[in-house]
């Protein structure tokens, strides 16, 4: 009896554990997902590389720092290859982040039909580098060409 009321309280804390989750994100529970948590970027980037070499339909990037140096470049190359794919490729990079970040990096993604998007902070600038801060001026991103 004891072993059936812990199994049935292991059901129960699931059940409301996915409803949560689900008002929550206002998505319904999708079962076969997996996640894998990930420490930094040597590990990070090629697993992002694979996801997004692998999109078939959308890729959407959000970066708070994307320069134009070894991964940069092979971001913005794989971005446009997916673009050029059909895939649809959306990328935010928050403004302070990638403020020295050349806009020719983006050429072949723009060019490809993918959408480079920097975050348009306003004229109070130096207060609003957290990524809190760029998630909620999305509504005012600016196409990057």
């Amino acid at each position: 009896m004891a072993e059936r009321s812990a199994r049935d309280s292991g059901v129960a804390l699931r059940d409301i554990a996915m409803a949560a989750l689900a008002r929550t994100t206002g998505s319904p529970l999708v079962e076969g997902n997996a996640i894998r948590i990930l420490q930094d970027g040597p590990e990070n980037h090629p697993a992002w590389e694979e996801a997004i070499e692998a999109a078939r339909r959308t890729v959407h990037m959000e970066m708070y720092i994307f320069r134009a140096h070894r991964w940069g470049g092979r971001f913005a190359a794989l971005l446009g290859r997916r673009a050029a794919a059909g895939v649809r490729v959306r990328l935010l990079c928050d403004w302070f982040g990638s403020l020295t970040t050349p806009r020719r990096l983006f050429r072949d993604l723009i060019r490809n039909g993918g959408e480079g998007l920097q975050a348009h902070v306003g004229r109070r600038r130096t207060r609003s580098r957290n990524t809190r801060r760029v998630r909620e001026q999305r509504e005012k991103a600016e196409v990057a060409k």
